[in-house]
């Protein structure tokens, strides 16, 4: 018997841990937003259930981007998303641009968007949502374009834009709603903070506990009807003996039920409307020194904005002095580059001369060549000359030699013929 219990409550476990997950078919492409062209996941096809939890993300990314470069998410319910899926900052942990279509919401409870902390830019179209908590915002600082269109609002949390920094808003969109329809830009902080305040008035949402249009302390007493002490026909005075709802009984005027019911739900009801136009002449006073602030801080960003206005004409003004000067010294180059092109064709006629002279040298040196090996040969040939002219000479002093002695011999035999038998 415990068994089988352990067994089925094993079994419920698993059906309740399960039963909430889901895969995400993710169609990625490129599309062009506030900022530029961003990558985005398109999803569809959500269960209706709520407390859905994405477990698995499929689809195939372009070219080699993958996960972290996803900085946009479009969710379109089809109407049949009735809750806000979780999980999506597991997986896409750059998410800054997120826009949800046509689905059945009916409340943001807060805590929808806080796993998205880059998040800037927030769009809601075509929904049934009727509510907005104030802690929609508080996990989200970058924030700056915030759109609901189309959609059935009638509450929007006091405290709604209080965790953001007015001046980084650039765009706040409420058009074709219930309670509100209106548009402010960046064109004029002013607009911005009177939609937030207009928001606050228009769609108040006093259950979370946000003093809006009566804010007194209420302590709900029953209405005593107690028809002993007086006679029950009332024909001075309609009867409506349900009227009479004592609130903060200590400021009420009338609490004896001597006087005429009536007469004394009158005279309180004129107190606290007394007192919510007093609490809200207090707000519109302090929203005025907000504004007053706002309009001096204006001011001085006008002040700073002149004075950087002066200073870019003066960078202008230099930016045009240098121009200028470099405009001079773009014409010296050119003129100094055609200077340079006439040096290149004379010293290309030169290196032709050159090359002419050069070849008319390696001719010369070929024919003092020539002229060299025959001057060679010459000499050579001088020196044959010379040794057979000092052979000649040297056959000639021997045949100077034997005349001389010849002429003796005849000399000595003329003067002596008997010497030659």
């Amino acid at each position: 018997m415990n068994f089988s219990m352990l067994f089925a409550i094993l079994t419920l476990f698993k059906i309740f841990k399960f039963s909430n997950t889901f895969t995400i078919r993710c169609s990625y492409e490129i599309k062009n937003l506030t900022t530029g062209f961003v990558y985005c996941c398109s999803a569809t096809d959500f269960p209706s259930s709520s407390g859905i939890a994405v477990t698995n993300i499929t689809g195939t990314h372009q070219d080699e981007k993958d996960n972290k470069d996803v900085t946009c998410l479009y969710i379109y319910g089809r109407w049949s998303l009735s809750f806000f899926p979780s999980n999506f900052g597991n997986f896409f942990p750059n998410i800054k641009f997120l826009v949800i279509y046509d689905t059945s919401i009916q409340t943001l409870y807060g805590n929808e968007i806080n796993e998205f902390p880059k998040i800037q830019d927030f769009r809601l179209f075509n929904s049934n949502l009727t509510t907005i908590s104030s802690r929609l915002f508080e996990e989200t600082p970058k924030m700056a374009f915030v759109f609901f269109g189309n959609t059935m609002i009638e509450r929007v949390g006091y405290n709604l834009f209080t965790p953001l920094n007015v001046t980084q808003l650039k765009w706040i969109y409420f058009q074709g709603n219930r309670c509100i329809n209106r548009i402010a830009s960046d064109y004029d902080i002013t607009e911005i903070i009177s939609l937030i305040y207009e928001l606050r008035l228009q769609c108040p949402y006093t259950n979370e506990g946000q003093t809006t249009t009566t804010t007194r302390p209420t302590t709900t007493t029953i209405r005593t009807t107690t028809t002993t002490s007086r006679p029950t026909t009332t024909t001075s005075r309609p009867t409506t003996t349900t009227s009479v709802t004592t609130t903060s009984i200590k400021n009420l005027v009338c609490i004896d039920e001597s006087f005429e019911d009536f007469v004394c739900y009158l005279k309180n009801t004129m107190i606290e409307i007394q007192e919510n136009l007093e609490t809200k002449d207090e707000k519109i006073q302090k929203i005025d020194l907000n504004l007053n602030s706002t309009r001096v801080d204006l001011k001085k960003v006008n002040e700073k904005t002149e004075d950087l206005e002066n200073e870019l004409t003066i960078l202008k003004q230099k930016l045009q002095a240098k121009d200028e000067i470099i405009n001079k010294m773009d014409t010296n180059l050119n003129a100094t580059k055609s200077e340079l092109y006439q040096v290149r064709d004379d010293l290309i006629q030169t290196n032709n001369k050159l090359d002419r002279v050069n070849e008319r040298t390696t001719a010369l040196q070929n024919d003092l060549t020539q002229a060299n090996e025959k001057l060679n040969k010459s000499n050579e040939r001088i020196e044959e000359v010379e040794l057979e002219l000092k052979a000649s000479r040297e056959e000639l002093n021997d045949v100077k030699s034997r005349m001389q002695s010849l002429e003796l011999e005849v000399l000595r035999l003329t003067t002596n013929p008997c010497a030659c038998k």
